[in-house]
């Protein structure tokens, strides 16, 4: 009886422990799954958003005074990482806090003042375009690096007030063994406060900024369109000349002013001077010049548009130029926007489910199972995640200069334009599209090409081919551009095949 009842005992014990053992290797398993997902969101944020700072640091045109917040929101991501994720992660794989009580505090407010900072960032940013787009005169003259980094400055402050005496107060109240968390049911007056300063309050600013920015922007659209209309047009007469009233004459100007005349030509330099302006012109009915100036020394010349054609003046010159920078500007605030539009998508996604499920927890803790806050509560973790997604997709500069970092064999090599000296062949706009990506711009003298136009088809275009043969082969061969160096000798193989 004695040995059956011994029996029965070491089978219930051989049982236990199997089962003991099945639990632990399929927590281990469970635990080893959370940890691959969520170290690999970790090495996901940290690489993208290195890849955002290394992209800026490289390309001069990304240097922009809008992209100081994007490279300010892409360090609080990194931060977020290295900072927030890592403890967490670890805590959630191992099931308890091993790193000790100064390290949960350091956590906790490291974890505050960088999701505050990433939402103070957000909200800064749609500020800066809202005022880019209501007051856009006030915010051309005013805005400048300084003024973004002190706006920044701000929100970090902002963000250390903020988070502090919420710590301070549930460290000194709410502490145990192992167990590392700030429990906004246990902490309902700060967490009121955070509610209201640091969630709903950015929230609703944000929300607001973005709804007036896509309010005056449609306003806009719809005056340029009546403003184009035909009828408007003949009312307002021509916007270069008084003297241009007429449907007719007016088309007329802007022919002459597009495709300039190469024979009855001179050059206009503009001087400023202290009491005066001396210019030279060009009488379009006599094709005689007349030299219009007083005895005044220039102090300095400031313009140069050579061969330009009788009877343009310099102000129809600079309504082309001012027009075509205005282009340039609204194009860049249209890609600016299409960027916020991605920023604000991904925040709204990844931090309202948590605004509303901290309110929840803190009016009642037992309403929600604790899943559901460490879910939500990841899914503004991630926001940092999907930040260089975000602009790398909105933006085609972010896409270029990605590109570049992690094609290795390809150098860098300068870039060359040579243009006709001719005022129709260039402007400013040109100049500073090709100062933003790289590209050395060289003038020659005007109507250069026009003298070497018969080698056209006598010689360029029967090399063309050739050479663009030999470009490709060389770039298989090689994975390289053509620089100065192989420039000659890849000139002489399409020489050489032509011939």
């Amino acid at each position: 009886m004695l040995m059956r009842l011994a029996t029965r005992n070491i089978t219930a014990a051989r049982a236990s422990v199997v089962a003991n053992e099945e639990d632990v290797v399929s927590l281990s398993w469970s635990s080893a799954i959370v940890g691959v997902v969520l170290y690999g969101i970790v090495l996901t944020t940290i690489v993208g958003n290195a890849l955002v700072l290394i992209a800026v640091a490289r390309n001069k045109h990304l240097q922009t005074v809008f992209n100081i917040y994007i490279v300010n929101l892409a360090i609080t991501d990194i931060s977020v990482a290295f900072t927030g994720m890592i403890f967490y992660a670890t805590f959630l794989v191992l099931g308890y806090w091993p790193f000790g009580e100064l390290m949960c505090i350091v956590w906790i407010f490291f974890d505050f003042e960088m999701t505050f900072e990433s939402v103070f960032t957000i909200l800064a940013i749609s500020v800066d375009r809202y005022w880019s787009v209501r007051w856009s005169v006030h915010y051309r003259s005013t805005k400048t690096r300084k003024t973004a980094v002190l706006t920044l400055a701000t929100t970090w402050i902002a963000s250390l007030v903020i988070s502090l005496p919420p710590i301070i107060t549930d460290r000194l109240s709410h502490t145990m063994p192992e167990t590392c968390f700030w429990d906004p049911s246990k902490n309902q007056q700060s967490a009121l406060m955070i509610s209201v300063v640091g969630h709903w309050g950015p929230c609703a600013v944000i929300l607001f900024c973005y709804a007036n920015i896509i309010f005056i922007l449609r306003k806009k659209a719809k005056i340029e369109i009546v403003g184009r209309s035909p009828s408007v047009q003949r009312s307002v007469g021509s916007p270069l000349h008084p003297s241009y009233s007429t449907g007719h004459q007016e088309k007329d100007l802007r022919t002459r002013i597009s495709v300039p005349s190469i024979h009855s030509a001179t050059t206009v330099t503009f001087y400023t001077c202290k009491d005066a302006t001396a210019t030279t012109t060009t009488n379009a009915m006599s094709s005689k010049t007349q030299i219009n100036a007083v005895k005044v020394q220039p102090l300095r010349r400031i313009f140069d548009v050579a061969d330009v054609s009788s009877g343009v003046s310099k102000h129809a010159l600079d309504g082309q130029t001012s027009t075509k920078l205005e282009g340039s500007r609204k194009r860049r605030e249209s890609r600016t926007l299409v960027t916020l539009s991605y920023i604000l998508l991904g925040y709204i996604v990844c931090w309202i489910p948590y605004y509303v499920v901290f309110d929840i927890r803190t009016a009642r803790p037992g309403a929600l199972p604790g899943l559901v806050y460490t879910v939500t509560f990841w899914a503004n973790y991630t926001n940092s995640t999907i930040n260089p997604f975000i602009y790398s997709s909105s933006s085609q500069d972010f896409r270029r200069a990605i590109r570049e970092i992690f094609n290795i064999r390809k150098k860098k090599a300068r870039r060359f334009l040579f243009v006709d000296g001719h005022s129709s062949h260039h402007s400013l706009a040109i100049s500073t599209l090709c100062s933003e990506n790289g590209v050395i711009l060289y003038c020659l003298k005007s109507h250069a090409s026009h003298l070497i136009q018969p080698l056209d088809q006598a010689f360029f275009g029967a090399i063309k081919p050739a050479w663009t043969e030999e470009v490709r082969k060389h770039a298989y061969d090689t994975g390289d551009s053509v620089t100065m160096k192989t420039f000659a000798g890849i000139l002489k193989k399409a020489w050489t095949a032509t011939a």
